[in-house]
């Protein structure tokens, strides 16, 4: 059995360990999960993440409840078919996304997938932002899949739906993802709820990412669009002819809806003018993917804890070794 100590990280560690448990058939515990968080053990969404590829894999669990600060997951066979995940708040669908996602490719058939929960909230990637970066470059690794956006939703009641069917891909292409190519492209995505829209928070939004971008994006999708909750959600993202670039952010009651854009665009701007050929956000999220393929590197604008954390728990599943320098990132195989 692996043993994992949480102490002095987040739920990455925790998702990253239930997708490899699964794929290896290595059974894990994990102690003092979330040790190092205000309120630390397992909240709702970590909680349905569990449950959830628990059902996927027919695996035993012990200790998952809400709070746990410790989990034993003992996997069996990944089981492809028809599933429905419900968060019951507005815990992240785009985290649970994360935990499921690299499991399933070693499913023995396709899957589906329906997930309640929220689609844009604190401290995970927001749809738009997943459906764009992450997604795509699942895409470079040769992965199959379709993600679909049925119903918004944020905090706290959240309500949001998102469908997912991804078929088996049990051997990954390798990345290297060493150069950007040329520039080609800034994308913007940009919603409000309905509730905002007589004070024209969308065209708010976007004046302040063009104001402080100097520059307008090419291809701009904005709506005005209904949820039980309150909320709005920006993403942008720069294509070049080898990576994308991406980051996004979240309105906040009492903050001008033009810092919102213009908040956006400084965080684009900074991963532009960085050498990365993945953006911060992405770069803890592709480390499982490459470990899959034993081979790959990429260019990051900064490397965080989630990406040390993630790297530690990968390499106690998988042979394999990662190498940092500065801002570069590979990975290859022991043998």
């Amino acid at each position: 059995m692996i043993h994992i100590d949480g102490k002095e990280a987040g739920g990455q560690i925790l998702r990253s360990a239930l997708s490899l448990s699964a794929i290896t058939k290595e059974p894990f515990e994990i102690v003092n999960i979330r040790a190092s968080r205000n309120e630390g053990g397992l909240k709702q969404q970590h909680l349905e993440g569990v449950k959830a590829m628990a059902s996927i894999c027919n695996a035993d669990v012990k200790d998952a409840f809400i709070g746990s600060k410790e989990l034993s997951f003992y996997p069996r066979d990944i089981l492809g078919g028809n599933y429905k995940i419900d968060i019951g708040t507005a815990g992240s669908i785009t985290l649970v996304l994360q935990t499921l996602i690299p499991a399933l490719l070693f499913a023995d058939k396709k899957t589906y997938l329906e997930i309640k929960g929220g689609t844009d909230v604190k401290w995970s990637p927001s749809f738009d932002y997943y459906y764009n970066v992450p997604m795509r470059y699942l895409e470079m690794f040769n992965v199959d899949l379709n993600l679909e956006l049925i119903k918004r939703g944020f905090y706290p009641k959240g309500n949001g739906i998102v469908k997912l069917e991804i078929n088996p891909c049990r051997k990954l292409r390798v990345l290297n993802l060493v150069e950007r190519g040329d520039f080609e492209r800034i994308d913007l995505f940009n919603y409000a709820t309905s509730d905002l829209k007589k004070a024209d928070v969308i065209e708010r939004q976007r004046k302040g990412f063009e104001d402080e971008m100097k520059m307008k994006e090419t291809y701009h999708m904005n709506g005005y669009v209904d949820a039980l909750s309150t909320g709005t959600v920006m993403h942008a993202h720069a294509h070049y002819e080898k990576c994308i670039l991406g980051v996004d952010i979240l309105g906040d009651k009492g903050k001008k809806a033009e810092d919102v854009g213009e908040e956006l665009a400084k965080k684009l701007k900074f991963e532009i003018n960085s050498k990365a050929t993945v953006d911060q956000y992405m770069a803890d999220q592709i480390l499982i993917f490459m470990a899959l393929a034993k081979e790959g590197s990429f260019i990051t604008s900064k490397i965080t804890d989630h990406v040390l954390n993630n790297i530690k728990v990968i390499e106690k599943f998988l042979d394999v070794k990662f190498k940092i320098s500065d801002c570069s990132v590979s990975c290859y195989g022991k043998n």
